[in-house]
């Protein structure tokens, strides 16, 4: 599966993650523009203070994987009780549940199944993205989002421990440059995976999952 532009089968999957723990997504969206003590949605038209005392979580774009307590909100904006690390800008993808669900317990949900996490990363042409392979571990599907500075086409390095195959990634064509794409492909317990791109360029974002079905 190859979806260009999209993060909806990663907003499903966490949307999943939530129920399983007890709780519903109350908001998302994708901010309009932010700073490091606030994000706006020029979208919404929240009432005032609503989302006071819930959680949110910036899932994809500049800024993922930050998880802060919400101060206050406005119709359009969101403060945070402790600033952002990392300013939210146009690309900054969000969801808000209550707060019966902490900080710690998203994570340790999340930790066993992000396999890898990079940002802004140079890389060489045809050449491993990352530094170590993964060892996938379990039989399960590997969920992969990709986004490059670069038009070229992607890789994954699976390797069975005959030598690593090259399989060509969303269906064999090329990924536009600054768009977001995801796939899934399974994998048995006993493989290992990399990724490549065939142009030396600017890993936006490449995030790995394993995900159980």
């Amino acid at each position: 599966m190859s979806v260009r532009g999209s993060t909806t089968a990663l907003r499903l999957l966490l949307t999943d993650i939530f129920e399983s723990l007890g709780a519903s997504i109350e908001g998302q969206g994708t901010a309009t523009g932010g700073a490091v003590g606030y994000l706006d949605d020029s979208s919404k038209d929240w009432g005032v203070n609503i989302w006071r005392g819930c959680r949110i979580v910036i899932y994809s774009g500049t800024g993922a994987g930050q998880i802060r307590n919400i101060a206050s909100n406005t119709g359009t904006r969101i403060v945070p009780d402790t600033n952002f690390g990392t300013a939210p800008d146009i690309t900054s993808q969000y969801m808000i549940w209550p707060a019966p669900i902490s900080e710690d317990e998203f994570r340790d949900t999340m930790r066993p199944n992000v396999v890898a996490l990079v940002h802004d990363t140079a890389v060489t042409a045809d050449t491993d993205i990352l530094a170590a392979d993964i060892n996938v571990g379990v039989d399960c599907i590997i969920m992969v989002s990709m986004c490059f500075s670069a038009i070229g086409a992607g890789y994954m390095m699976v390797d069975d421990g005959s030598g690593a195959a090259k399989i060509q990634v969303n269906d064999g064509l090329d990924l536009y440059a600054d768009n977001g794409y995801m796939f899934d492909q399974p994998l048995p317990s006993t493989y290992t995976l990399n990724f490549q791109h065939s142009q030396t360029c600017t890993c936006r974002s490449l995030i790995a999952m394993r995900v159980f079905r």
